[in-house]
């Protein structure tokens, strides 16, 4: 669950479905949204893939840029979506959420790995 919540796809749902998910101060996630996100299909081998992803991150305490391209392109694969839908993704979070495609920056207290 931590993988598709943390991939385009997954915040282009919200951001498309749900208007207080635009709020530019404190954005809200909530049960009743969550809910409404589509289940992932049964394909172990890719879930696996998005599950491996967010495990790594979730270590690292970080997702950097490198980290979100390959869990997106797992999530977008999990789903079968074809590159042109891809790019619409991308483009409508470019249009619509600008900064939702920009790696978080580390938690307070997280180790760097440099």
């Amino acid at each position: 669950m931590l993988g598709l919540l943390n991939s385009a796809l997954f915040r282009a749902f919200h951001v498309s479905g749900q208007r207080d998910a635009r709020q530019a101060a404190f954005p809200q996630v909530k049960l009743s949204h969550l809910r409404k996100l589509p289940r992932p299909p049964a394909d172990e081998v890719r879930r696996e893939r998005v599950r491996r992803l967010a495990a790594a991150a979730s270590r690292k305490r970080s997702l950097d840029a490198a980290a979100r391209l390959e869990l997106d392109a797992a999530v977008f694969e999990l789903y079968g979506l074809a590159h042109e839908e891809r790019t619409s993704v991308i483009e409508y979070l470019r249009a619509r959420a600008p900064g939702a495609l920009s790696a978080p920056r580390p938690r307070a207290g997280a180790r760097s790995s440099g």
